[in-house]
């Protein structure tokens, strides 16, 4: 029991600077995601509560909802707002790659809760954006977690110490190898979106050797050549060579998919996903999204119905 009326049922998740659990409100009847932090530093606590501060008051479809903050002598709580779904790490394990358009579905979707951050006075860089950081609900919408590494810009630009963030999604200003005076800002951002979705695309993680791109041979012909254009510029080794801004890849972007659209490339599909993608959400039945039609049949719609098979196989 956590300050009264938060019962904790199960854990969520578990990081390596702490652990997420569900937990029932008592007094409501909602179930909430706890964050909960040990204070083995005494800057630990200020982390959780000035995540509390840059997520509190925010208003965005892909923002969790910051409801309490809790503070005790050992352990810090945040208690936000519980989003049902998996991370892309974990959708990737599971059903493996993503397609070109679902990538750029995914690429829109990432860059645009990226520019409301950057857009906002003071504006704020996220600064740890990977796979394992990014919920995919069932209706395939993207929800951005973790702020322990957001900063909020009172200037043009944020300076940290070397070798924090995630390395190979982690830009090199922001790992010390630009010089111990380089500078983070959003196009730190738009790097560690650019290796994101290269890790969706072709299922290879660039913080492992031969590191970045070089992880993947011959990934280019995944893709298309504007789509791998849009990326190889994402994650330009110096920050003035990549796009300036998430609006910028966002034109990018929606230019890319609109000309394959027009092509007939892609089919239009009212921003959904496509291809079929398969995977169990705890206590609910499993959910798959078709490809001839692209819609999501979850668990609800789906309850009570046995499993079926197209004439293609697909489950």
């Amino acid at each position: 029991m956590l300050a009264g009326k938060y019962l904790i049922l199960r854990e969520l998740a578990r990081g390596g600077c702490g652990s997420v659990w569900l937990a029932e409100d008592l007094h409501l009847p909602k179930r909430w995601a706890v964050k909960e932090i040990k204070k083995e530093r005494e800057d630990q606590g200020m982390e959780l509560k000035r995540e509390a501060m840059l997520l509190g008051g925010r208003s965005h479809p892909a923002l969790p909802v910051v409801v309490d903050f809790l503070d005790t002598e050992h352990f810090g709580y945040l208690v936000m707002e519980y989003v049902e779904g998996v991370t892309l790490a974990e959708a990737v394990r599971q059903r493996g790659v993503f397609s070109e358009e679902e990538c750029l579905n995914l690429l829109c979707q990432l860059a645009e809760i990226l520019r409301y951050l950057h857009e906002l006075r003071p504006p704020v860089c996220y600064l740890d954006l990977k796979p394992a950081n990014v919920l995919l609900t069932e209706e395939g919408r993207v929800v951005l977690v973790d702020f322990g590494a957001a900063m909020e810009n009172e200037g043009a630009a944020c300076r940290r110490g070397p070798c924090y963030g995630t390395y190979g999604y982690a830009p090199p200003e922001q790992c010390g190898e630009l010089g111990m005076e380089a500078v983070c800002d959003q196009r730190s951002d738009v790097y560690a979106l650019g290796m994101t979705i290269f890790f969706l695309l072709t299922g290879k993680d660039p913080g492992l050797p031969p590191f970045g791109l070089k992880s993947c041979i011959g990934w280019e012909s995944m893709a298309g050549r504007e789509f791998v254009r849009i990326l190889k510029t994402c994650v330009e080794w110096l920050p003035e060579k990549r796009f300036q801004s998430m609006r910028e890849v966002l034109v990018a972007a929606e230019g890319c998919m609109a000309e394959k659209r027009s092509a007939g490339v892609f089919q239009k599909r009212g921003g959904r996903i496509g291809r079929i993608l398969c995977r169990v959400l705890p206590g609910k039945r499993r959910f798959v999204l078709r490809q001839e039609k692209s819609i999501f049949l979850t668990g609800k719609k789906r309850a009570g119905l046995s499993p079926f098979i197209d004439a293609d196989g697909a489950v």
